[in-house]
């Protein structure tokens, strides 16, 4: 292959184990099939629920942090190419959510979507969740109070937003709603682009409880739970 770059023996180390990572013998085998009984067919191969277009659409740098990070693990790597996708990460940003264990994190917190939404809507909301959310990007005392957290937060607006995920946007803090003649405030107040709908996020520091759910349904008719304190 005279003139071919990039064929270091790492490179070709990295090239084996992608093989080794998404390669399906079975498919191939399949299409050749298909197009010995008709020549001008034209089948797209799969990954997962992921084409090959998709796969080959992120560097190979990228590919190459997903390797180190997710090893063999297939579904986790197809998760972190999707995503990558999705966010149009940069390296720097997967490399950070791969050092975060968003894969075991995402969709896991405890909520009664299942329940109180109809499918597929209830699906979607789940996966925004994580369980835990990772707010090491917040630097305050040990024994913090509700308002330090709120505050640390939205001095980290950015970074809060990042691991909230895509599709989040900032309504307001301490947003105020007025309810039979009265005023209740909202901790912070997001909506969803996906999911066409408010997020009300009530800041805790101590363990969920009922009181939570009924300040909680002070606020609205219709309510979901996902319960996240810390």
């Amino acid at each position: 292959m005279p003139g071919v770059q990039g064929l270091s023996s790492s490179n070709l180390r990295y090239m084996k184990k992608f093989y080794e990572l998404y390669s399906d013998p079975i498919l191939p085998q399949f299409v050749e099939e298909l197009k010995s009984k008709e020549d001008s067919i034209n089948v797209p191969q799969l990954v997962g629920d992921l084409s090959d277009k998709e796969l080959f659409s992120i560097p190979w740098g990228h590919h190459r942090a997903i390797i180190d990070k997710c090893k063999l693990d297939r579904e986790k790597s197809i998760f972190f190419v999707k995503k990558t996708i999705l966010n149009n990460w940069s390296r720097a940003v997967l490399l950070n959510f791969l050092d975060t264990d968003l894969y075991e994190r995402q969709g896991n917190a405890i909520s009664n979507f299942e329940y109180a939404l109809p499918e597929p809507q209830s699906d979607l909301a789940q996966e925004i969740t994580k369980d835990p959310y990772n707010f090491d990007f917040v630097a305050i005392r040990e024994d913090y109070s509700e308002k330090e957290l709120k505050d640390a937060l939205m001095d980290n607006i950015t970074k809060f937003l990042m691991e909230l995920g895509k599709g989040f946007a900032f309504v307001g803090r301490e947003y105020t709603i007025p309810i039979e003649g009265t005023e209740e405030k909202i901790d912070l107040l997001f909506y969803h682009l996906y999911l066409h709908c408010y997020v009300v996020v009530e800041v805790k520091i101590v363990a969920f409880t009922s009181s939570i759910v009924v300040q909680l349904s002070r606020h609205w008719t219709d309510w979901y739970i996902c319960e996240y304190c810390g």
